[in-house]
């Protein structure tokens, strides 16, 4: 049986995920499961349009992290940094 899951520990783990990768155009979602003990499911959800004109909602990545006890995300692989954010000059 799953046992509740604390929101703040399923923010925190968003936020880390956004921090590494960067923020996708079209983010919708980061969904976090806890799949067994420290053991993350992460799925990070995008709007976009097809060729068509047509709406899509799709998993742009996926990734399995451990939270350990000191609050530290590891993955396996490294989460590299996508996206970057535009600045003003």
């Amino acid at each position: 049986m799953h046992q509740p899951v604390d929101d703040r520990l399923i923010e925190k783990i968003q936020v880390k995920i956004l921090n590494r990768l960067g923020k996708p155009p079209g983010l919708m979602s980061v969904h976090c499961v806890n799949v067994f003990d420290n053991n993350w499911r992460i799925n990070v959800w995008t709007k976009g349009m097809t060729d068509a004109g047509v709406p899509t909602h799709e998993i742009t990545h996926s990734f399995f992290c451990e939270m350990t006890k000191g609050g530290t995300l590891r993955c396996n692989p490294k989460i590299e940094k996508i996206y970057y954010s535009k600045t003003k000059a």
